[in-house]
C-alpha cells in the first residue's frame, strides 16, 4: 500500500496494487479465524477499498494525488461511498 497507493498514485500502481490484493483475498476466509487472521482480512478488506476509490476518483484533491490526473476533475465535490465485496 505504501509504494503502489501511497501518497503519489497513478493508475499503472493503482492496477498493481489491486491485482496483487485480489491475488491475497481468496487466501484469507473461513468461518473460524483467529485474531490475527481476522485483523489480516480486515487489513486486505481496506486495502481494497481505497485502493477501488483511488482508481475511481479521476483527478487530484486534498491527500488524494494521481501523478497521471495532477489537477481536480470537474466533479471533485462528489462524495463517494464504497462497500467490501462480497
Amino acid at each position: 500500500m505504501w509504494e503502489k497507493v501511497g501518497i503519489i498514485r497513478c493508475a499503472e500502481s493503482l492496477s498493481v496494487a489491486r491485482d496483487t490484493i485480489s491475488r491475497w483475498l481468496p487466501s484469507v476466509g473461513g468461518a473460524s479465524l483467529k485474531r490475527q487472521e481476522l485483523e489480516l482480512k480486515n487489513m486486505i478488506t481496506v486495502a481494497s477499498l481505497i485502493t477501488e476509490a483511488a482508481m475511481a476518483r479521476r483527478g487530484s484533491v486534498g491527500a488524494h494525488y494521481r501523478s497521471d490526473y495532477p489537477a481536480r476533475d470537474e466533479n471533485w465535490q462528489q462524495h463517494r461511498t464504497w462497500q467490501k465485496p462480497k
